[in-house]
């Protein structure tokens, strides 16, 4: 197997500490049994992911994290961010995010503020509002509007590369809000694992598919990965009981996980056979890649 362990997180945005439904759900698969728990916060979440994986690396045990939320943005968004060019495209994201997302243990953050500042330098270039929208109407202004503006905006796709290949397509990670949107969750997931990815227990181990690995499964004890629930069969989701949706998706796609990595067909959802070069190279570099996506 490539891993020991499987962790699958359900992500939130919400604005205060929350359970049940829209909440943040982290089911783990350590072999014969799934732990499931519910996290108010996601300072909360994040304190109980660091201790896992710490134990991993005592254990020397490989751990996967699959977590439900874009970890990339469409190819030329960090052409838009003022961090440095020095650095790869997919980590200028990460540590522009990493240092301008403020998000407190009460779920209290700034993610509307940050888009819209992202919008505001991408107005600026382009004398046209997005690329970000979808905002409580009460918080609505000129650089951050409650409509989609048109696409390609600047250059930029409305969906990433791996999201075209899947059957079912997801929602687009620049809408903010709306039942199904990705785009908050992506904001605070990045900038969460941006500080994880420092800290110094955890830093040498650390990879995050395919942006340090390329397409391989081939890395370090902790890979961090993007996952859709919905891509679980239905026949499996029905096996779990629990009244909660979140928590069935995450509870059965972990233990799917397991068993893809036990048969050996996980090591074929890294590799990710027949793309081409331009979309193999967009999503090492920025996009990212959703596991599973693609594949046969």
């Amino acid at each position: 197997m490539l891993f020991d362990r499987h962790i699958v997180i359900d992500w939130s945005a919400a604005n205060a500490p929350k359970l049940g439904p829209d909440s943040i759900w982290i089911a783990e698969h350590t072999g014969a049994r799934v732990k499931l728990d519910n996290h108010r916060t996601r300072a909360s979440a994040m304190t109980a992911l660091r201790s896992a994986l710490t134990q991993g690396i005592a254990e020397k045990k490989s751990v996967l994290v699959g977590v439900d939320f874009s970890l990339g943005f469409p190819a030329g968004f960090s052409n838009f961010l003022d961090s440095s060019k020095s650095l790869d495209p997919w980590l200028c994201t990460w540590e522009f995010l990493r240092r301008e997302i403020t998000d407190d243990e009460r779920n209290r953050n700034n993610r509307f503020a940050v888009a819209s500042a992202i919008n505001a330098s991408a107005i600026t270039q382009t004398k046209k509002p997005g690329p970000f929208w979808g905002v409580p109407p009460k918080q609505a202004q000129s650089s951050l509007g409650a409509t989609k503006p048109d696409f390609p905006y600047a250059g930029l796709a409305e969906f990433r590369s791996t999201e075209t290949a899947l059957a079912k397509k997801p929602f687009s990670v620049w809408q903010l809000l709306g039942v199904g949107a990705v785009g908050s969750q992506s904001l605070t997931g990045i900038a969460q694992l941006a500080t994880l990815r420092l800290d110094p227990v955890l830093a040498p181990h650390f990879c995050v598919w395919p942006f340090e690995t390329g397409f391989t499964s081939s890395s370090g004890l902790i890979v961090v990965a993007e996952v859709w629930p919905t891509l679980v069969p239905d026949d499996l989701l029905a096996r779990v009981d629990h009244p909660v949706k979140d928590a069935r998706q995450v509870t059965a796609l972990a233990q799917w996980l397991s068993t893809l990595d036990r048969s050996g067909e996980l090591n074929s959802w890294f590799e990710v056979a027949g793309l081409t070069d331009e979309v193999r190279n967009a999503a090492v570099e920025e996009e990212g890649w959703i596991l599973g996506a693609g594949a046969a």
